[in-house]
């Protein structure tokens, strides 16, 4: 197995193997390079449905997926597309987003699997939420220090959107959150694994600042969010073919890009359950 930075801001390359024949000692050197580096990209898997499913659930069991109609006969997969004949309609996850952060134990880790993939555009761009973190300037530290966020379906899977969906055609989601589908997780995290400190903050699912007012916590989000989506904490990936791409979603977000109008794109996720965000200090 070997392990490549391709990027400044964290993502690897771990090419020289086959994840269907990995031993246990493999998949704790995968597990390891995706919580160090945010990013793994491991070219030329080629993963079946089921082999995808077995994978994940070699780093834990998997993740509750809501309002997203999985594949028929795997449950655990949900297939993410946009065909050709889309055209120019919104694509799933084309904002800023960490998988599912308004349950109340977020995913640790997301698999996708590129199955079709456009000639040009497509591409997964992520934020290090590590290094957002560390390169936030003192004074919105202490203003984030021991604030919570509260994370909410409602803006993206609310029944309000389901006209959005509807012109995706490749995919089945069901908008019908409610106020019930929240959490409410602090702002500055502690890594389970790695023990750093993690920004924990995305625009897509973020609704505001427990116990503040809508119009003070703006000023506070915009800010988070233009700081942390900063192209100085990115990592691109350009896909290709059979791609499996793992990310650690306790200290990233991301966003897919949607500059492949009239190209079919299709990929198989998985993702594996998470725990409570434990909040730093």
């Amino acid at each position: 197995m070997q392990v490549e930075r391709f990027s400044g801001t964290g993502g690897v390359t771990i090419s020289g193997l086959d994840v269907r024949d990995a031993d246990e000692a493999t998949i704790a050197g995968i597990r390891a390079a995706v919580v160090d580096h945010v990013v793994a990209v491991l070219p030329e898997q080629g993963l079946s449905p089921a082999e995808q499913v077995a994978f994940s659930r070699r780093f834990g069991g998997p993740g509750e997926v809501p309002f997203i109609e999985p594949l028929a006969d795997h449950p655990e997969v949900i297939a993410v597309v946009k065909e050709a004949t889309d055209g120019n309609a919104p694509n799933f996850g084309g904002v800023w987003h960490s998988d599912f952060s308004f349950q109340p134990a977020p995913p640790s880790f997301t698999f996708l699997q590129a199955v079709t993939v456009p000639a040009v555009g497509g591409d997964t761009v992520w934020a290090n939420m590590k290094l957002a973190y560390r390169h936030l300037d003192e004074r919105h530290k202490q203003i984030i220090a021991g604030l919570s966020a509260v994370h909410s379906a409602v803006g993206s899977y609310s029944p309000d959107r389901r006209d959005l969906f509807d012109r995706i055609s490749g995919m089945t989601v069901d908008p019908s959150a409610d106020d019930s589908d929240r959490a409410v997780h602090p702002l500055v995290t502690r890594h389970p694994e790695s023990g750093d400190e993690v920004l924990f903050f995305n625009r897509g699912y973020v609704a505001g600042i427990d116990g503040w007012s809508a119009a003070d916590a703006r000023p506070l989000l915009s800010r988070l969010h233009h700081h942390s989506t900063h192209v100085r904490f990115s990592i691109r990936h350009r896909w290709s073919a059979n791609d499996l791409v793992i990310w650690d979603n306790r200290s990233s977000q991301h966003f897919a890009m949607n500059d492949y109008a009239g190209q079919p794109r299709r990929m198989h996720r998985t993702t594996c359950a998470g725990s409570t965000p434990d909040a730093a200090g």
